[in-house]
């Protein structure tokens, strides 16, 4: 990767206002896209030839004969990336008629020609970085049990950092479990870094109320 000193991050910020669980994600962005060779193709250029037949029935000793006629063919290809091309072109040929009178006519001729071999090129495509996914996660479990976590993606490489926030305090891991015994509203905040040093910021907004206990059935568990 090329001077990743330029760290870019995407933040997005998603209200939950409902009970549940859920994670909501920052979406990925495209960064420090450069031009760079992936590989190369060959090039090809000059005068093609091949060699075109057809057959055509002429009359000899009062008995009509099939023969065939050969035509030589060339073309000059400018440069390209087609290694054969196919020619055409017209031969002509006198034959004769039941009286022996002479007859002009023509064929169309074509045939498979190879283009002569002239170079190599590079193909350069756009390349790009991308910066990691963060989420937050969120699982209500059961009056205001709920918990929160830090999670990530990176499509161009390894997640390498999840942090947490909770109403502004960082947490010591990705992920905590909060209680209260009333209705509370939560902010949470997580960043991730990947391998490359690109971070994602995502935050949401829960609002958490007495959800009751897990039942089981008619009856709390």
């Amino acid at each position: 990767m090329n001077n990743k000193k330029l760290k870019k991050t995407i933040m997005t910020t998603l209200f939950g206002l409902t009970l549940g669980a859920g994670s909501f994600s920052a979406m990925a962005d495209k960064v420090n896209c450069r031009m760079e060779t992936t590989s190369q193709k060959n090039i090809y250029s000059g005068t093609a030839q091949c060699t075109g037949t057809f057959w055509y029935t002429t009359w000899e000793n009062r008995r009509i004969v099939r023969k065939q006629g050969s035509k030589s063919l060339q073309q000059f290809f400018e440069p390209t990336t087609n290694s054969s091309a196919i020619l055409s072109g017209i031969a002509y040929v006198t034959t004769s008629s039941y009286g022996g009178q002479p007859l002009n006519e023509s064929f169309v001729v074509r045939c498979s020609a190879s283009i002569p071999f002239s170079h190599k090129e590079d193909v350069k495509e756009e390349v790009c970085d991308h910066t990691p996914t963060a989420s937050v996660g969120v699982n209500h479990h059961e009056f205001w049990d709920v918990s929160f976590w830090a999670s990530g993606r990176d499509e161009d490489g390894t997640i390498v950092s999840k942090e947490l926030w909770v109403d502004g305090v960082k947490q010591s891991s990705s992920s905590v479990w909060k209680t209260s015994s009333q209705n509370r509203t939560y902010n949470i905040r997580v960043r991730v870094t990947d391998n490359d040093g690109y971070t994602s910021e995502a935050t949401r907004t829960y609002h958490a109320t007495n959800k009751g206990p897990v039942m089981c059935g008619k009856y709390p568990c």
